[in-house]
């Protein structure tokens, strides 16, 4: 193979790669969480994604002054009931497929 032809396959590849991750996103996006109150079941991709944040007060010379990210949480479109989600390594995964992320700073 000559680098033209190596070229070719690698834009190639770099596209199918776009689609996979475009696919894989959709995949996540399709998948029901239920609400701890009502049960009732709603698409990833229906939901808002809410960011805590928690505020680390000053202490010593330089220590704190900052904002720390905390556990995420959503609304359930039925009930209103605020859900924690946990940061556990599959929902930190599903992060990218909810509707949005929107932060919130809590004192």
């Amino acid at each position: 193979m000559n680098t033209k032809q190596i070229q070719d396959k690698l834009k190639k590849l770099a596209e199918e790669e776009v689609a996979l991750h475009k696919e894989l996103k959709a995949a996540k996006g399709r998948q029901l969480i239920a609400c701890s109150l009502c049960r009732k079941r709603s698409k990833v991709s229906n939901l808002t994604y809410i960011q805590t944040h928690f505020y680390v007060y000053p202490h010593g010379c330089v220590g704190g002054d900052y904002w720390s990210p905390n556990e995420g949480q959503y609304e359930c479109p039925f009930c209103k009931h605020i859900n924690r989600l946990y940061d556990r390594p599959k929902v930190v995964s599903l992060k990218g497929s909810f509707k949005e992320v929107v932060n919130t700073h809590e004192r």
